[in-house]
This record gives structure tokens, sequence and C-alpha cells, in this order.
């Protein structure tokens, strides 16, 4: 179970956080930790980056996230190594469609039957 804690930070709350933890943003239940939400992360940006998480390509990610927000090393290497979602321990609620389980809480389709709810 994942929980969106607060809004996404801003340029002036990841310079005034330094090299500490995130203290909002999605919850990774599996490892305790929250993943910053980066208000100035574009959508082009979020997708290249996670594509180079998501290809074990950890240290370009990192530079690019970086280079895109602003945030420390640390913060930068939690979302990277959970590509910018917390990593699903079990699965989500039942798909309303076939009742197979979702992949995560906030799923908006359904890896099974491919029911689509996202402009719902």
């Amino acid at each position: 179970m994942s929980k969106d804690i607060g809004p996404p930070f801003t340029a002036e709350e990841i310079a005034a956080a330094g090299d500490g933890f995130p203290t909002r943003g999605l919850y990774c239940t599996k490892c305790k930790t929250f993943i910053p939400e980066f208000a100035a992360l574009s959508t082009e940006d979020y997708h290249r980056i996670r594509v180079l998480a998501l290809e074990n390509r950890s240290a370009l990610a990192m530079a690019e996230l970086k280079a895109a927000t602003g945030c420390s090393e640390r913060w930068a290497k939690i979302w990277v190594i959970h590509s910018g979602r917390p990593t699903v321990v079990a699965p989500g609620p039942p798909c309303p469609r076939c009742g197979k389980p979702l992949a995560t809480e906030r799923a908006k389709q359904c890896l099974h039957c491919h029911a689509n709810w996202h402009e719902a």
C-alpha cells in the first residue's frame, strides 16, 4: 500500500532540505522511505529519467534528475532506486471489471483485462 503525502517539492524546498531524507511524497512500505515528487520535473523529463532507471543506467538517471530538479544525491538515489514509484509489496484492490488484483492501489488500468479508467 502506498500513500501520497503532500504536494511535490518546490525548488526552494529542495534547496532548504539539503541532504536530509524527504519528508513527504510517495511512501514505499517496503523500505519505509518517502520517494520525493518534484514540482519542476516535466512529464518529458520524468519519462526520460524513469526509462534510464528501468534500464539500470542509474548513474545517468541520477545525474539527469539532479540537473532537472536541483535535488541532492540522496534524493536522486532514492527516486532512481524506486524508478519514481513505490515498490509494490502487495497487490492492489480488485479490478472493477474482472476482479483480478490491480498492480497498485492507484492503478487506472488492469494488467489482466486491460480495462482503463484514466479519464473517469
